[in-house]
């Protein structure tokens, strides 16, 4: 089966507006893991990254006329969304016989809706999609209906039919590694400079969170943690490093740190093969003590983005932060002392939050010694617990492209609020952080490519703007 998979093309600015020069971009790894497990079983895949290629349709139309594929499938976040039906209303377009499939995190949260939405997607994806497109192309290679194949949606004379939800993948050393070489050019890709460097490649070793943030969608991954070994993860770094010749990996789970034990026995693999790369997670501040810490900064750790979110106590409560903004200044003081960076982030107009409120939230992101932050507008996400209570305290975008959580227009406002307060709020509190006395001075080190000085200086200026 010959299968075409398309990151749908949507430029940093549709994202992230004003603060697009800052914005990571980040490769498609979703769709280099379906791929993968399509390649080991005999089929012909290809993936085209719309929006890192800058591709336009016509351009999408033409290599569907020369590849031919029997599958398009299209990946969707909630924000990629209308260009996601944009594409797939193209391939039908070009030839109508194609079986068409859409997946990712929109139509995992809203499926019947999505579906419902347009009749240009013939088979919707939910949850983890590996061995859901395998079926797909094995019913469909031998001529066989797609119809009752777990974790889709289907349509049955004009109605939709939503299969039972395919187990979650216990086994994540079965499935190969991504194929990142079916990506034109990793070189096309960067995080922002707190959580990569020159070359940096992007990792996810562990799928679902335990946790319960009201802001959070886990409608692909669902809460159960599962990992991959440490050999894998280590395997999979030498790879990257002797294929690709990559300095730095980010590792991109929902949580990294949550098995102390896990992590130790990542870091020991990584000195006893002598990998020599340096690199970034994701984790909640209390997960790490003073016996990991110095083996992690050995290991190259170099950098832990820290979800602290307000500087309300009110509002931790409300989205289900369950720690004490002391423990968190404590926990970072820690790890700045074994000689890791933190970035932390933060929310901004939440749901019932005051204006005395964010500034509570600006204030603390002042007082704590962060290397690195970033300042997120609220979005409330479909199937978050959070969408209800916005949808009662405020004004909420039925558009899908106001997404984002820097976005040129809000998804949400809460109540005694407006769009430009926020708007400018936000810009306020990056131009806090980062122009104060010394800060610019004290981190030049982390700018230390061209690319990143051109880009943290827009960065800078887009947030000088209301200043």
């Amino acid at each position: 089966m010959k299968i075409l998979l398309v990151n749908p093309s949507i430029t940093p600015a549709e994202v992230y507006a004003r603060y697009s020069p800052g914005a990571p971009v980040l490769p498609p790894l979703g769709l280099c893991y379906l791929a993968s497990v399509l390649l080991k079983k005999g089929h012909l895949a290809r993936i085209r990254d719309c929006a890192a290629e800058n591709v336009p349709l016509s351009q999408l139309q033409a290599e569907i006329r020369e590849f031919e594929p029997g599958i398009v499938g299209v990946t969707a976040t909630t924000v990629s969304y209308a260009a996601a039906r944009k594409t797939l209303r193209a391939v039908k377009e070009t030839n109508g016989g194609i079986t068409t499939v859409l997946g990712g995190a929109h139509i995992s949260a809203l499926p019947l809706a999505t579906m419902n939405e347009g009749e240009d997607v013939d088979i919707g994806v939910t949850g983890e999609g590996e061995y859901t497109i395998l079926e797909i192309a094995q019913r469909l290679e031998k001529g066989e209906s797609a119809d009752g194949i777990a974790g889709t949606l289907t349509r049955r004379g004009g109605d939709v039919v939503r299969n039972e939800p395919r187990p979650e993948t216990a086994a994540l050393d079965d499935i190969p590694f991504p194929a990142r070489h079916l990506l034109k050019d990793l070189r096309l890709y960067s995080h922002t400079p707190f959580r990569g460097a020159k070359f940096t490649a992007t990792m996810v070793t562990s799928r679902g969170c335990p946790f319960h943030c009201g802001y959070c969608d886990q409608s692909v991954f669902g809460r159960r943690w599962r990992f991959h070994s440490p050999e894998h993860v280590v395997a999979e770094m030498a790879h990257l490093k002797e294929t690709y010749g990559i300095d730095f990996v980010s590792f991109e789970d929902d949580n990294f740190l949550l098995s102390q034990k896990r992590t130790a026995e990542i870091c020991e693999l990584m000195m006893r093969q002598s990998l020599n790369l340096s690199w970034s997670c994701l984790g909640h501040a209390s997960e790490v003590d003073d016996r990991l810490l110095p083996l992690m900064r050995k290991a190259g750790c170099r950098n832990i983005y820290v979800g602290i979110e307000s500087g309300s106590s009110r509002m931790l409560a409300l989205i289900e932060k369950r720690f004490r903004i002391e423990d968190t200044r404590e926990s970072i003081e820690r790890i700045k002392k074994s000689g890791i960076h933190v970035t932390g982030s933060f929310i901004l107009g939440l749901p019932t939050e005051t204006k005395a409120e964010i500034e509570q939230t600006i204030d603390l992101a002042l007082s704590l010694p962060l290397d690195g932050v970033s300042f997120f507008l609220f979005t409330p996400f479909p199937n978050t617990p959070l969408r209800e209570l916005a949808l009662r305290h405020g004004t909420v975008s039925p558009r899908w492209e106001h997404y984002s959580t820097h976005p040129g227009r809000l998804p949400f406002v809460p109540e005694g609020m407006t769009e430009d307060y926020l708007l400018k709020k936000q810009a306020e509190a990056y131009r806090r952080f980062l122009l104060r006395p010394g800060y610019l001075a004290k981190h030049i080190g982390m700018f230390a490519n061209r690319r990143a000085v051109r880009n943290g200086l827009r960065f800078l200026k887009s947030a000088l703007k209301d200043g």
